[in-house]
């Protein structure tokens, strides 16, 4: 799992320990550093977030994929709304 978060674009090794549910510290962290491109603007040249998730659904949840993939959804800046991915 390390060479991941440390190879290529640098970014932060993020964990959660809950296989339902997203943790409000880890979403919240996604929050502040959205994706995102000027609005008219062209996505290809906007910001993208990565993630890898690493673990079946015994570990991680269908749902709480659903919540990181719309958390890391290239939109245009100012349009993302908090309530996007609800807290399972």
């Amino acid at each position: 799992m390390a060479p991941l978060s440390a190879s290529g674009s640098y970014g932060p090794f993020l964990l959660t320990d809950s296989v339902d549910t997203l943790p409000l510290a880890l979403r919240n962290f996604l929050l502040d550093i959205p994706p995102g491109y000027a609005p008219g603007g062209d996505p290809v040249r906007g910001v993208y977030n990565r993630a890898w998730i690493i673990g079946d659904e015994k570990t991680i949840s269908r749902s709480q994929q659903s919540t990181l993939d719309a958390l890391l959804e290239i939109v245009p800046v100012g349009q993302r709304s908090t309530k996007a991915s609800p807290v399972p």
